[in-house]
Order: structure tokens, then C-alpha cells, then sequence
């Protein structure tokens, strides 16, 4: 759980990182001007961000990952060709019984 927990906040902080140094450099240029008190909000909410996105990556995965295994084990099918008398192949899993 620990290594998923540092793996998401890996993940945020390259997501988020690369914008956060943009627009902090561009405060040392004329073209932005941020107070120092705005300069720090800015990186609370970076912050702030990066850990939003972690927690809601590792919930995301922990909720619906053991949905995707126990749907991949029960209904495995693999598709199967079935010919028609047009020509046409039509595909369908191998317990369907319908025909076409």
C-alpha cells in the first residue's frame, strides 16, 4: 500500500510539476507580477493539487481494480468466427448460441 501510495505521488507531481515551474519562472520575468503572500498561496495550491490527484489516482485504483480481476476471471470468452451464407463472417463469443 505504501509503495502505491508514493507511486501515485510520483505520478501527480510529474503531472503537475511542469506548469508549477512555468509559472513560477514567469514571475521572475515583467510579464507576471505575484506578491510574495500570492507567490506562496500558489505553492500551497500546487501542493494542494498534487496530493488531491494522488489520493484520488490510488482510491480510483483500489475501488475498481479488483472489479476488472474478478470480471477478466468469470467471463473470459474468446471470440470465435462463424461463417454466413452471404459471406459476411460474423463474430461472437462461444457460449452464444444465437447464431447471427
Amino acid at each position: 500500500m505504501r509503495k502505491a501510495r508514493i507511486g501515485k505521488i510520483k505520478e501527480a507531481l510529474i503531472s503537475v510539476l511542469p506548469i508549477t515551474v512555468i509559472v513560477l519562472a514567469a514571475t521572475f520575468t515583467p510579464l507576471v507580477t505575484l506578491t510574495p503572500q500570492e507567490t506562496l498561496v500558489f505553492g500551497i495550491s500546487a501542493f494542494a493539487l498534487i496530493l488531491g490527484i494522488a489520493l484520488f489516482n490510488l482510491g480510483a485504483d483500489l475501488a475498481i481494480t479488483p472489479y476488472g480481476r474478478a470480471y477478466r476471471r468469470r467471463s473470459y470468452k474468446v471470440p470465435q468466427a462463424r461463417g454466413a451464407s452471404d459471406g459476411v463472417l460474423y463474430y461472437g463469443t462461444a457460449d452464444n448460441d444465437s447464431g447471427a
